[in-house]
């Protein structure tokens, strides 16, 4: 298994985890700021939070907050971001490296404007 920083911005760090070829990402983001914006087209992305509550927005409309401990799965072609609550972890899987290279720009748009106005 090999543990891997791979971005640090104001948002937070992105940590990624090789487990039997599935890839783990970590995502270490303060209170405010938002993350995603993407689709992935085949994959359903898991996540789970380990510390902290964060707002998933599911093809454009809030799903609820969810706490530590909380998981939720997220179907494929399903564009999708999140906004922190306060400062916390989540951990997704399931969407391959490829897949989440593709961004949704309606949703990335909105996670820009969110972090631009932002107070970190």
């Amino acid at each position: 298994m090999i543990l891997e920083k791979i971005n640090q911005d104001k948002r937070g760090e992105i940590w990624t985890l090789m487990i039997d070829d599935v890839e783990h990402t970590f995502l270490k983001s303060y209170k405010q700021s938002a993350r995603g914006g993407c689709i992935h087209r085949f994959s359903t992305e898991y996540a789970v939070v380990l510390k902290g509550s964060v707002e998933y927005h599911v093809r454009g409309k809030k799903t609820r907050d969810y706490k530590k401990g909380e998981s939720l799965s997220i179907k494929p072609n399903c564009p999708h971001y999140f906004v922190a609550l306060e400062d916390s972890i989540t951990m997704e899987w399931g969407a391959s490296p490829e897949e989440k290279k593709e961004r949704y720009p309606r949703w990335r748009k909105v996670v820009d404007r969110i972090n631009e106005t932002a107070n970190y």
